[in-house]
């Protein structure tokens, strides 16, 4: 019943939005609870590759990031593990296209590949970019991000998400059905577009 209401909602360009009370403890202990096990099964369906980088890589506050690569219909992954070492993910959106469980490969980039990480890793920071020593050349790096394209959405209030998942919350959800502009507005509330 409620979700024919959603979806006739939908069809007239109007959207639903959640509303409770600490919004965002309720939906990270919801999505944890929910994408745990799918997290883990698609890590399985993931390509990954450990690579040794000709220059230090610095780690961004967001920890793994994750970058659409639409020509692909793929999601790639970086994680910085040490200053010269960074694990990649390939995951193919299309689980045809997803290999058999294999083994971790090595790889060793070429010196535009790693600046390309660098830059990545720089520009998805939402607040902090940590080095194991200064590294001057972090904000040409999201200079470059930015112009090449590479952008990530933002967090409007990062304070607000530091403690996600440390809070009780009643996890009860009341649900509301607006228009399009309104339901902009919420998000873009959240995250920058």
């Amino acid at each position: 019943m409620i979700i024919d209401t959603w979806r006739l909602a939908h069809a007239r360009k109007q959207r639903v939005i959640v509303e409770s009370d600490n919004l965002l403890q309720s939906l990270f202990i919801f999505q944890y609870r929910r994408s745990y096990y799918l997290d883990y099964s698609l890590s399985l369906g993931t390509e990954w590759t450990v690579c040794t980088s000709p220059i230090e890589l610095p780690i961004s506050d967001v920890g793994i990031v994750p970058m659409n690569l639409a020509t692909r219909d793929a999601i790639h992954y970086v994680l910085p593990i040490s200053p010269i070492l960074v694990l990649q993910g390939l995951l193919f959106k299309d689980p045809a296209r997803r290999p058999p469980q294999q083994a971790v490969r090595g790889l060793t980039l070429s010196l535009n590949e790693a600046e390309y990480l660098l830059d990545c890793i720089c520009a998805s920071a939402i607040s902090e970019i940590i080095c194991s020593r200064q590294l001057p050349n972090i904000p040409a790096s999201i200079n470059r991000a930015k112009a090449n394209g590479t952008t990530f959405r933002k967090i409007v209030r990062p304070d607000a998400i530091t403690s996600a998942g440390m809070k009780s919350t009643n996890e009860e959800f009341r649900y509301r059905v607006v228009s399009l502009e309104l339901y902009k507005q919420v998000v873009h509330s959240h995250i920058t577009p």
